[in-house]
């Protein structure tokens, strides 16, 4: 590889991980903002339990401490990766004393390591504690307690004896009756572990019940697998939308970047079912109602400009597992990569959202920055014109000299809950 093929793989990458790092750090924060009841043994015959309070101050997360009437400074106070980390320092018996603390987060609880120091002595203690009162960010504003209930690893489909799987967030209160599916995918990779609440809180909180689907990720598995797995998901959505008290006629999807083109696939090219299938699941359609995402690549064989290839090529050089395409032969029963170009092409026609716009295409929007370089804004600018062509409802929110992601997209799901308000509402 030359030193400029190299650094365009690295500029790639560092742009997806980019976005998706800006997401998860605000998540992180809003998973540990609150009161935490701690307690702890630290060996001097007395239990504490001191209250930790976070609060965020900016981009940045602040922490009070204070254990009766005692109040100490918290330092270095940091949630990443699931760990809760700080530094406690105060007074005991008169002359300073500190502590450090990490641990790690499951929903309300944490456990973990703490150190003490004092006067030249030191030694560790485990230490656990409970969330008294849990503030998510809703709508930019602190909620008084957990607005949504989440059920994990709920298993829509099965592939080479593989779990597929999506996590449900139901409204606690004020659910409208519809349903959004979040595509949790940067890049075409996908894992539970990047399901982050930031990017599901503001739906709920106007009254979504949000299905965060995984899908089979690359670089085990291509862009054609993994849009089998995304029209599963959608017609397991819809087979159970009666247990989850949502219309199945009032289904919208959503992602980011990867996520953005998996969800405008389903918007041009999901179907009504195979009535032929001994599976319930399989006869049901894997159609949305409406669609909202940022920055989706919509044609891979125009990409930029017309005539250019990025079928794991040229600015998406540095994603070439996703676009390793294979078919099997049916002599040998193994998978072998597919090396005619007329056949790589076509399946890039198939796997481009605007290769299937047509005049029953769902309510689309799009916003995009025009200065993103992983992802140029013609990909959205040409999606949105040919969909318009069509007769279909579409518009475009260009974001002013930002690139692939930017620091408040977060806020943007405002706009995507506006219109999942406007196109999935009863006529």
């Amino acid at each position: 590889m030359t030193g400029i093929g190299l650094a365009k793989k690295v500029l790639a990458l560092v742009a997806v991980v980019g976005v998706f790092a800006t997401i998860a750090r605000a998540a992180d924060q809003n998973d540990v903002i609150g009161k935490w009841k701690l307690r702890y043994e630290p060996g001097d015959g007395q239990t504490h339990e001191p209250v930790l309070t976070v609060t965020k101050d900016g981009s940045d997360l602040k922490g009070e401490c204070a254990e009766g009437d005692q109040k100490s400074t918290v330092k270095d106070l940091r949630f990443k990766d699931g760990k809760l980390s700080f530094r406690r320092e105060g007074q005991y018996n008169g002359a300073p004393a500190s502590a450090t603390f990490e641990g790690r987060v499951k929903g309300d609880t944490i456990e973990g390591e703490g150190r003490w120091e004092y006067q030249g002595m030191s030694g560790s203690f485990p230490f656990a504690g409970k969330r008294e009162a849990v503030a998510p960010m809703v709508g930019g504003r602190a909620a008084d307690g957990p607005s949504f209930v989440r059920a994990e690893d709920v298993v829509y489909g099965r592939k080479f004896g593989t779990a597929l799987t999506l996590d449900v967030f139901t409204p606690r209160e004020h659910a409208n009756g519809r349903g959004v599916i979040l595509v949790v995918s940067g890049g075409w990779f996908s894992a539970h572990e990047a399901i982050q609440p930031v990017f599901v809180e503001r739906l709920i909180a106007r009254g979504y019940t949000v299905f965060a689907v995984v899908h089979g990720s690359q670089p085990r598995f291509t862009i054609p697998e993994i849009l089998q797995d995304m029209n599963r998901a959608v017609r397991f959505v819809r087979f159970h939308a009666r247990e989850y008290k949502i219309d199945p006629e009032r289904i919208g999807i959503y992602g980011a970047s990867a996520g953005g083109h998996l969800s405008l696939m389903q918007g041009t090219a999901g179907d009504r079912g195979n009535p032929e299938s001994r599976d319930p699941v399989e006869r049901t359609s894997s159609r949305v109602e409406a669609v909202a995402c940022f920055f989706p690549p919509t044609d891979f064989l125009n990409y930029g400009k017309p005539g250019e290839n990025a079928l794991g090529r040229g600015v998406l050089a540095g994603f070439k597992a996703p676009f390793d395409f294979h078919e099997r032969d049916t002599k040998t029963g193994t998978f072998e990569r597919i090396t005619d170009e007329a056949k790589i092409l076509e399946i890039g026609r198939q796997i481009s959202p605007i290769t299937h716009v047509s005049a029953d295409d769902p309510p689309t929007l799009i916003i995009h920055g025009d200065a993103d370089k992983l992802v140029p804004i013609q990909q959205a600018e040409s999606f949105v014109a040919k969909l318009k062509e069509a007769g279909v409802t579409a518009k475009l929110i260009v974001k002013p000299g930002s690139g692939h992601g930017w620091a408040d997209l977060p806020k943007d799901l405002e706009l995507l809950a506006d219109w999942f308000d406007r196109h999935l509402k009863k006529d």
